[in-house]
């Protein structure tokens, strides 16, 4: 084994342990040795280098050693600077830099002290942590080199010191454009001289990198450089380990990426998902152990905190840093394939083939090709725990501390991302050093933050980047916004300006149009009249033809029918022609010439021929002649063409000669003449058709006749036509022209018209937007301005978008209004004046419906509400009151339906995906301070875009899930104070969403008159919605004006539906707006009528506050805003009314006060409630302006100041510290005195004697009775009016003397009074400015004063509790007897509020079930001893939910937790009782049980659930803030204790024993009971151990009397068994706890005391406790009833001397000393920590 020495963060070793052991302490080396060791080292190096070189070498082994020990010297480790731990590993690392020169880089010794330079800093420089540190080390160097080497001083000491590789690196790292791996190039170690030469350098890196890699977009400025210097040469060494420590934002990941990549490094880095555990990490370890084991690669291992899912993981990691390997990361055969991968390499390599050897030299690869860099958080004592626990983080790595950005790095990144937005050239500066500033000013006021309030805030440079990110988007956007809007209302204003400009010019052109129109009517009137004759002669002549015409279709017809029948009758002839034509064609020329070649022809051949001459009408009739006819050339033709009409009858009669032959027919010629046959065919053919025609021709010559009738009848109808068409063209001439005519009247009346309505248009446009034009001129005017004043607008919205989430309200004004708006003013850039950050990032619109949807209207809620919705990290709700979850899921309504999970739900990573795939939001709610990393990847909106199809992904856990726009994630928790580190401020916006008292101040008033005046609320409830909807419907309709003008085509003076349109538009426009108006009047007398029930809800408000701040003092205490809404609806239901509004406001505040105390009081423990009571009453007075903040601040700590005063205290009685704080005291009053805040004024300095003059009295009266007024006018009560109770007024609030007893008003003044009068009393006109001088002068007054037992309770010497007010007297007390502090607290709350408030309620069970519901558990905080099983068992039993039938319990413990689950369901589901017992005993357990009373949202109404536990920081914020706590406690003080112990003692019990001595010795048992408890608290005076006497030991010791007793009364015995009953209550009950023989001594000695026949003695009565000084007397009641008894308790003094107890009276000293300062620590805890106004109290 081995250890180093215990300290510096190691624990001593148990001596057992080392007893097994043989110890051997190994010193650490003498210098000499050290000498040797490295100089050996160096020098063997050097001898390959060039002799000057070796020459500065022989020095540089002194030099460093010196440093070595100077810096153990200075900078030794300490809890913040845990790391400064150095050892020779450290020097090794500075040797082995040095090892790094080669002979060819190094000429001069002068270059190799510089590189001695670098690896010192970079070793023992770049892990301090502040300014001072670095500045001795860099001090000390520069003081070694000047003394060593002085000639190479100046340039060894030149800064900046860069040494590097990397100037070749571009040529070797990245891959070819073929995607081959670069060849390998000389990289020499040497000095890169400054950042200018280094910037184009890892510029040119960057773009490598970029090609290959997720695109990173880094800013070199030059703290960045000189990191990523710094960790390339860690990465370039072998075995280089880094330790980069920076909150997150530095830039720690990119450039360890950056350097990796330079160095040609791998990177390998564990992704986390749902239940990664050990073994998971081992998993992923495997894969990186065989890339740089297997592989032979050289592999960075990124390791940051947020990695750390298990602590477990950094044992791991420690062992990779100190051995190189994990500890049985592989099984035996995974070992042995390892073994045989590399077994050949070592059989090269000469070093055996054994698994041993195998296994080293596969470890020495691993090592030396593993570089390990830590990236950490330093905030909080999580780091330096871990470095504690595992040492390897620190010894086996280079540390290196990032330090904020410094100003010119803010510089730098902002020039470079501003460089494409456009900015005047001009402001471009100033924009720049604004944001630094900004940046800047936010980390101071995080350290304000936590100073004052304790709550902390990280600013990171992710919150810079997100500031330019913002700025530019946000400026883009509103410039857009500006110039659509812009353009829009030019559209509009150019629309009303073109139909203005358009109406004269109408209006002339109208009148020379009417002229015009006129004109033309005339004419075509004229012209009407021609065509009117025209068309007259035109229609006679129509008709005439047209009856002509029908006449002649007539006719027509009857000819076409004659006609028809004679071609009929013709038709009959048709066939023989038809056989004549026929017999003719086929007659050739040769028969023709056949029959002329007869010289004598045949009879009938003859005969024919002569017919055929009959026909052609020859004049001789012969054969002669018919041989000339046949010769005739055109015979046939002739014959082919005969006019057969021709026909005569006389033909006829001699052709009749020749056809009565009976063979002369062509049959029987064809016989003798083929010829003869046709001629004769065509003759007789020629004969039948006369014969026909003959017939026909008459029918034939009537039809020509009567178609030559028709065809004159069809010309003069042709000329009538032609006449009718000539006119037709003259009338359509005439018709065309007056169409033409008519159409130019229509025109010109058309224009007329038109013009007309244009102009009215334009006249109703211009006159119902006349309004508009104006107001839109100026706002187009505006928007120009507000264009320009958008630099600065959108500067301080995005400035407030990126850092102001987790501040308060008041801090949030003066980092936005005050410092970041006056610099701005300061540097003249344009921004609005005045400015309001709603102005630009929301509407009234927005804020209303947000206000809709349950967000508060205050201004920090509609902060809060644009944080949430417009900043571009995801918000992180620190939400106590729970206002955020509310409004978050009201406003996303069903799209969060199955979306609301914890990170305790098994499938919240699964409905996480769906949201973010389908767009849809997703809360986290009841966080605690751990924030599953898993999720990292959605909070920092790592989307990867595909280059091709634009998709975006982003990895979930070890799943790719599709990104889309409108996913939306919120986180809440209940936390009211919870500690988020940088890296979680760096990933979400943390919105601080607590309540402030304003805000809540204008709930409870809407709570209030909801109650009182629901007529008011609900009035007022439909203003807000009417207004918010005219608002909306007001901005749609404008904007409906805008874009109606702006898109109109043409002349907008022709869209009558658009006019139309508008003026419907601006008439409800004007209606909504006039509404609106009355709305506004209306909404004001509302308020004015509201503003009246404003004490109530101030009075809730600080009541609120108080009691949730009482959360700091125990985290039991936790109290949400809801469950004081159902204490403030109570007390509005229960609190007496009354016809007078004043006098029921007065009811009201002061029922909700008591109301709320004895809420709180429940759940308090007794230690605490007197520090509840001090704070209600100190917030009341502030809140009406009565307390003085700097007297408070003094009475809570005192003097602070270290030095002790000049002057010394005057008398060795008085307190050291006492007399410090009358000093202060002193110093207080002179600058308190008449200062502002300075509200005691009324307190005049000296009061009048009783024999002075009623008129030398009247002007304190005066002043005082005008101080008074004004306090009462704030309360809302009525000035006093008599002179006489004014002045009596005055005497009590001057005096504030109470009597005796306590109680307040009592003028009874003590003996001693008269004693301490006579001294001398005070200046007049002040009040602590000669309490020194008073003091030194009075010694025995002040000493007796002193001396007093109770001196509170007697007045001041010298009169100064006639000077000073109850509160500044508890200043006084404070200085001389602060034992009696406590005391007078209690008193100072009975003066200013009421002796109720020190008398805490009695614990009833009955009250506790009636406030709680199925939905409220109550939750029983214990104390020792305590155990509400009983009460709540007997409750049962009374209400019918008998123990283990409906009332089901059982304690928690190991794997009881289902079983709890499963009677739970049960509970709910059939209206039992379920009692969880020791719930602190399963803690894991209750954030299940916190789950499930989630769940169950609708129980049985008679469900109740029972919680048990003791107090612990473990117990789940959710169920404390819905649950109703109790703390079983007995009560502090006799009194309260027996009042306690009487609440559970009824009549009835004291009926069931008949003995008559059964009520005195209950009530002497309750006091013994209260005695045994009350004296646990004077320690060990009271008891030598602290006992847990409880409420079982009374009640069975009263179980037993009541059973002696009964026994005694029935047998009828006189005498009491007083022994046994001693014995037993003494021995077996209280005395069964009693350890040590001494307690049990005082036991019995009380029980001997209390117990025997003496307290029945009426001739001496038994006291337990008398001392007629102080009026006390504690006695047994006479027998009776039981409120005897109670009513004699109620007459017990509230705080009882240590004498009634039997103790010295100086036990109380230590007792209330010890009370007052841990009741001092709980106040001031509770008090802000920040000086208000012009002084206050702080933490």
């Amino acid at each position: 084994a081995a250890m180093g020495p215990p300290g510096g963060a190691r624990n001593p070793v148990d001596p057992r342990f080392i007893s097994l052991f043989n110890t051997f302490e190994i010193q650490f080396p003498d210098r000499d040795n050290l000498r040797v060791i490295y100089g050996s080292i160096l020098n063997s190096h050097v001898q390959n280098l060039k002799p000057a070189v070796q020459q500065a070498a022989d020095q540089l082994t002194d030099v460093t050693l010196g440093l070595y020990d100077f810096i153990l010297e200075k900078l030794p480790p300490t809890p913040s600077r845990f790391h400064y731990i150095f050892n020779l590993r450290d020097l090794s690392r500075i040797y082995e830099g040095l090892l790094c020169s080669r002979k060819d880089d190094y000429d001069t010794g002068a270059q190799f002290v510089r590189l001695w330079r670098n690896e010192s800093l970079r070793i023992l420089h770049d892990r301090l942590i502040s300014k001072e540190d670095k500045a001795i080390v860099f001090g000390k160097i520069a003081e070694l080199v000047t003394e060593t080497f002085a000639l190479d001083a100046s340039y060894v000491l030149r800064d900046p010191i860069l040494f590097g590789d990397y100037g070749n690196a571009s040529l070797e790292v990245g891959l070819t454009e073929e995607g081959d791996a670069k060849q390998k190039v000389d990289r020499p170690y040497v000095d890169v001289t400054d950042f200018p030469n280094v910037k184009p350098i890892f510029e040119e890196i960057l773009g490598l990198y970029n090609k290959e890699n997720k695109h990173m977009n880094l800013v070199f400025f030059e703290d960045a450089l000189e990191h990523l210097t710094r960790i390339h040469r860690i990465l370039r060494l072998a075995q280089g380990n880094a330790l980069l420590v920076g909150v997150g934002g530095s830039g720690k990941q990119s450039l360890s990426r950056l350097a990796a990549f330079t160095s040609g490094c791998g990177v390998f880095e564990i992704t986390l998902t749902r239940g990664y555990d050990d073994q998971a990490f081992r998993e992923d370890l495997k894969q990186l152990y065989l890339r740089i084991g297997v592989r032979n690669e050289q592999v960075m291992f990124l390791f940051t905190d947020t990695h750390v899912a298990d602590e477990g993981f950094l044992e791991v990691v420690n062992n990779m840093l100190t051995s190189g390997m994990v500890p049985a990361l592989y099984a035996d055969d995974e070992k042995e394939v390892v073994i045989n991968g590399v077994r050949d390499e070592v059989r090269a390599a000469g070093f055996g083939e054994t698994k041993e050897a195998c296994w080293r030299y596969y470890v020495e690869r691993c090592k030396n090709n593993l570089h390990v860099v830590l990236a950490m958080s330093p905030v909080g004592d999580v780091l330096r725990t871990r470095c504690r626990n595992f040492p390897g983080l620190v010894n086996n790595t280079v540390i290196d501390w990032f330090t904020p950005w410094p100003e010119d790095a803010l510089r730098s990144v902002s020039t470079v991302f501003l460089r494409d937005l456009d900015l005047p050239t001009e402001f471009r500066d100033t924009i720049t050093e604004h944001m630094v500033l900004a940046h800047q000013s936010v980390r101071e006021y995080s350290a304000k933050f936590y100073d004052e309030l304790r709550r902390h805030n990280y600013v990171t440079p992710k919150n810079y980047l997100d500031f330019i990110a913002n700025y530019k988007k946000s400026l883009v956007e509103q410039r857009g916004k500006n110039s659509d809007f812009s353009a829009r209302l030019d559209g509009g204003l150019r629309k009303l300006i073109d139909a203005a400009a358009d109406v004269s010019t109408m209006q002339t052109a109208l009148s020379k149009a009417k002229i015009e129109v006129a004109a033309k009517a005339v004419e075509v009137n004229e012209l009407l009249d021609v065509i009117t004759a025209s068309t007259a002669e035109v229609e006679t002549k129509q008709t005439a033809a047209a009856a002509k015409e029908t006449q002649l279709n007539v006719d027509s017809a009857r000819i076409a029918i004659e006609k028809r029948e004679a071609e009929n009758d013709l038709a009959k002839a048709i066939p023989a022609l038809e056989a004549a034509a026929e017999a003719l064609k086929n007659l050739k020329k040769e028969d023709i010439t056949e029959i002329k070649a007869f010289a004598k022809p045949p009879a009938a051949v003859q005969k024919t021929c002569e017919c055929v001459q009959i026909l052609k009408k020859e004049k001789e009739i012969g054969w002669v002649g018919a041989k000339l006819m046949l010769g005739a050339g055109d015979f046939l033709k002739s014959l082919q063409v005969y006019d057969k009409d021709a026909i005569t009858d006389k033909m006829v009669r001699d052709l009749g000669k020749y056809t009565k032959e009976s063979n002369f027919d062509p049959e029987h010629v064809t016989v003798v003449s083929k010829a003869g046959g046709g001629l004769l065919t065509w003759v007789f053919a020629m004969i039948n058709y006369n014969a026909v025609a003959r017939t026909v021709n008459p029918k034939r010559a009537a039809v020509a006749s009567a178609e030559k009738t028709l065809r004159m009848s069809e010309k003069e109808l042709v000329k009538t036509k032609k006449a009718v068409g000539e006119l037709n063209a003259q009338l359509a001439d005439l018709r065309s022209k007056f169409e033409a005519s008519t159409a130019e009247q229509k025109r010109l009346k058309d224009e007329a018209t038109l013009m007309e309505r244009r102009l009215a248009a334009a006249e109703k446009l211009i006159d119902g937007l006349a309004s508009e034009r104006v107001r839109w001129t100026a706002d187009l005017a505006a928007l120009a301005v507000k264009r320009t004043k958008l630099l600065g607008d959108c500067l301080l919205t995005s400035s407030f978008l990126s850092y102001a989430g987790a501040f308060t309200f008041d801090f949030r004004r003066r980092l936005v209004y005050e410092l970041w708006v006056g610099d701005l003013g300061t540097r003249n850039m344009p921004m609005s004046v005045p400015f309001r950050l709603e102005d630009l990032l929301t509407s009234e619109v927005e804020t209303g419906q947000w206000a809709s949807d349950g967000l508060p209207s205050d201004e920090l809620s509609v902060q809060n509400g644009i944080l949430t919705t417009r900043a571009s990290r995801f918000a992180l709700c620190v939400d106590p009151q729970m206002q955020a979850v509310s409004w978050i899921k009201k406003r996303e309504g069903k799209n969060l339906d199955g979306k609301v999970k914890t990170f305790n739900d098994h499938d919240f990573l699964k409905q996480l995906e769906l949201a973010v795939q389908y767009g849809l939001p997703f809360l986290f709610e009841n966080l605690d301070e751990y924030i599953d990393p898993v999720i990292d990847p959605v909070l920092e909106k790592n989307v990867t875009v595909n280059e091709i199809t634009g998709a975006k992904t982003i990895m979930l856990g070890d799943k790719e899930v599709d990104w889309d726009e409108n996913f939306t994630l919120y986180l809440c928790t209940k936390l009211p104070n919870p500690h988020y580190g940088p890296e979680i401020s760096g990933k979400t916006m943390i919105i601080n969403y607590a309540v402030t008292q304003q805000g809540l101040q204008e709930q409870l008033l809407n709570v209030t008159v909801r109650h009182e005046r629901p007529d008011l609320e609900e009035e007022r409830e439909r203003l807000v919605l009417t207004m918010s909807d005219s608002k909306t419907l007001l901005k749609q309709l404008e904007d409906t004006l805008l874009r109606e003008l702006a898109s109109a085509q043409g002349n907008i003076l022709d869209n009558a539906a658009l006019i139309e349109t508008l003026d419907n538009t601006k008439k409800k426009a004007v209606e909504i707006a006039e509404n609106l108006a009355a709305a506004q009047v209306t909404a004001k007398e509302l308020e004015l009528t509201r503003v009246k029930y404003a004490p109530v809800a101030k009075r809730g408000s600080i009541l609120f506050f108080v009691m949730s701040g009482l959360s700091v003092i125990n985290s039991m205490y936790e109290n949400s805003l809801n469950m004081f809404l159902t204490v403030f609806d109570t007390t509005l239901r229960t609190s007496k009314p009354d016809n007078v509004l004043d006098n029921r406001l007065r009811n009201v505040v002061e029922a909700l006060t008591y109301d709320v105390y004895n809420f709180t009081c429940l759940g308090l423990f007794e230690k605490h409630k007197l520090a509840l009571s001090f704070q209600i009453t100190i917030k009341i007075e502030d809140g009406e302006g009565l307390l003085n903040a700097a007297y408070l601040d003094f009475f809570l700590k005192g003097n602070l100041s270290l030095e002790k005063s000049a002057r010394k205290k005057p008398f060795e009685w008085w307190p050291d510290q006492g007399w410090e704080d009358v000093m202060r005291l002193i110093d207080l009053g002179s600058e308190t005195r008449g200062g502002e805040g300075d509200n005691d004024d009324a307190v005049v300095a000296e009061v009048p004697k009783k024999d002075e003059t009623e008129t030398e009295k009247d002007p304190v009266a005066a002043l005082v009775a005008s101080a008074i007024g004004a306090v009462l006018a704030s309360a809302g009560l009525p000035a006093l009016s008599s002179p006489t109770l004014v002045h009596e007024t005055v005497t009590l609030v001057v005096s504030g003397d109470p009597g005796d007893d306590g109680e307040p008003g009592s003028t009874k003044e003590p003996e001693s009074e008269s004693r301490f009068e006579k001294t001398t009393p005070p200046p007049a006109g002040s009040k602590f400015s000669a309490i020194a001088n008073h003091v030194c002068a009075n010694e025995r007054a002040w000493r007796e004063w002193y001396d007093l037992e109770a001196p509170e309770q007697t007045p001041f010497p010298g009169g100064y509790s006639q000077t000073l007010d109850t509160f500044e007297q508890m200043l006084l007390l404070r200085c001389v007897r602060v034992d009696r502090v406590t005391v007078a607290i209690t008193r100072y709350v009975i003066d200013r509020m009421s002796d109720k408030y020190v008398s805490p309620p009695i614990l009833d069970y009955e009250k506790i079930f009636i406030m709680s519901n199925a939905l409220t558990p109550v939750v029983f905080v214990l104390s020792p001893g305590a155990d509400p099983a009983f009460d709540v068992f007997r409750l049962g039993e009374r209400m019918g939910y008998k123990p283990g039938a409906k009332l089901k319990f059982m304690a928690l413990g190991q794997g009881m937790g289902p079983k709890a689950a499963e009677m739970l369901e049960t509970g709910s589901t059939r209206g039992l009782w379920v009692m969880l017992q020791n719930c602190h005993l399963l803690p894991s357990w209750l954030k299940t049980l916190e789950k499930i009373l989630e769940k169950i949202t609708k129980p049985a109404a008679d469900f109740r659930l029972w919680l048990t536990t003791d107090p612990t920081d473990r117990f789940p914020l959710g169920i404390l803030q819905r649950s109703l706590k109790v703390v079983t406690e007995p009560p502090n003080g006799l009194k309260l204790n027996m009042r306690a112990t009487y609440a559970k003692i009824t009549e009835r019990t004291l009926v069931d024993c008949p003995h008559p001595g059964y009520r005195p010795l209950t009530y002497v048992l309750a006091f013994f009971h209260a005695v045994a408890q009350e004296r646990r608290k004077y320690g060990k005076m009271g008891w030598n151990v602290s006992y847990d006497f409880n409420e079982t030991d009374f009640r069975i010791s009263h179980l037993l009397i009541n059973t002696y007793l009964t026994k005694a009364h029935e047998n009828g015995d006189d005498a009491l068994p007083w022994g046994t009953l001693r014995y037993l209550i003494g021995e077996a009950m209280y005395g069964g706890r009693v350890s040590d023989s001494y307690d049990r001594r005082v036991l019995n000695t009380y029980l001997d005391e209390y117990l025997g026949d003496f307290l029945f003695d009426t001739f001496q009565p038994f006291h337990f406790y008398v001392n007629h000084e102080i009026g006390v007397d504690y006695v047994v009641p006479p027998q009776g009833h039981r409120d005897v008894y109670s009513n004699a308790i109620d007459k017990l003094p509230l705080t009882q001397t240590p004498e009634a107890f039997g103790l010295h009276q100086n036990a109380d000293i230590a007792y209330y000393t010890n009370a007052t300062k841990t009741l001092w620590v709980d106040l001031v805890n509770l008090q802000p920590r920040v000086v208000q106004g012009g002084g206050g109290v702080s933490r």
